[in-house]
């Protein structure tokens, strides 16, 4: 599998535009491995279902708000713990980085849920798998999410 290898550790990666076309490398990996060549077409998502693949930026959102939910539940004396929940004070010209927890912030306020909701949801897993799903729909779940929001 060559999302397992390439996403090592990517619960830690800030969404980025790189990290969004790192999908043509994998979708290029996958072709090699069912050794599609190049007059023969299919889609993307043609492609995932043969593999049994989702898209890695699906892919990355779930183990990192599966991480999230994991680090959450650990004791409030966690260093881990506390880092998530730390806030850098200083003073900055220009525009405002794009950081991890600027990602995270983003994607939970696309799905109307705050910071301190999300951390009582966490320890529930039952329930954070839930939110995780709404997080992240895979193919099936995107156009209930969709309708949901609207």
């Amino acid at each position: 599998m060559p999302n397992q290898v390439f996403l090592y550790e990517s619960e830690t990666w800030k969404q980025t535009k790189k990290n969004r076309n790192d999908q043509v490398f994998v979708n290029k990996c996958l072709r090699q491995i069912l050794q599609i060549r190049w007059p023969e077409k299919i889609s993307n998502s043609e492609l995932w279902i043969r593999t049994g693949q989702s898209s890695s930026t699906n892919t990355i959102k779930k183990r990192k708000w599966g991480w999230i939910g994991h680090i959450l539940r650990r004791p409030q004396s966690n260093i881990t713990r506390q880092s998530l929940d730390w806030n850098h004070q200083g003073k900055r010209r220009g525009r405002p980085t794009t950081t991890w927890r600027r990602t995270i912030n983003a994607e939970l306020k696309m799905c109307n849920i705050t910071w301190s909701d999300a951390k009582r949801a966490a320890m529930n897993r039952r329930r954070w798998r839930t939110d995780v799903d709404a997080l992240c729909p895979t193919r099936g779940q995107q156009d209930w999410v969709m309708e949901v929001r609207s």
